[in-house]
């Protein structure tokens, strides 16, 4: 049990809690509240407080303004999870406007595209030493095999070609 001597008056229980004295006698007077003076005040008495019941209620205090804010940021994190989606569901929708319009294509499709036309330019470039044949009788064979040859040359490097992705146009 706390003597007189160990007891806290109101500004110093207040100090301790990080509260005013005013916000101290309101929970004081809380029928719920464990900060029960020790000794009231009154007739030029100060009001004094238990230490322990004073750190008791300074915990619990502190454990329910945890769960208060961890309530509190459970809704944040909620709402901002619903505005991700909803951004998601916006950007979703904007590329099948875009795909619809045709500004947009599936990947399956741009391939099937680019090996479709690469075929038809291989064929061209196969058929091309012949044809400069035809338009310049003159040159000799061993100038149509040098044709040849450039063609094979840009064909591989064509074909061992690589995409520098960084150098493709963005939507921003």
């Amino acid at each position: 049990m706390a003597t007189p001597d160990n007891l806290l008056t109101r500004d110093q229980a207040a100090a301790v809690c990080g509260v005013t004295v005013r916000t101290l006698s309101r929970y004081a007077s809380r029928s719920d509240s464990p900060l029960v003076p020790a000794q009231a005040g009154g007739h030029g008495k100060p009001t004094l407080y238990d230490p322990a019941t004073v750190g008791e209620w300074l915990q619990a205090e502190t454990l329910r303004k945890l769960e208060q804010q961890a309530g509190h940021q459970d809704a944040i994190d909620f709402h901002h999870e619903r505005a991700r989606l909803t951004r998601a569901q916006a950007e979703g929708q904007e590329l099948k406007n875009r795909v619809a319009r045709g500004e947009y294509a599936k990947v399956e499709l741009l391939l099937f595209a680019v090996a479709k036309i690469a075929s038809q330019v291989n064929a061209a470039f196969g058929t091309l030493p012949m044809k400069i044949k035809r338009l310049q009788p003159k040159l000799s064979a061993s100038e149509i095999r040098a044709i040849q040859s450039e063609i094979v040359n840009l064909q591989n490097a064509v074909a061992d070609s690589e995409i520098d992705w960084s150098e493709a146009p963005t939507d921003d």
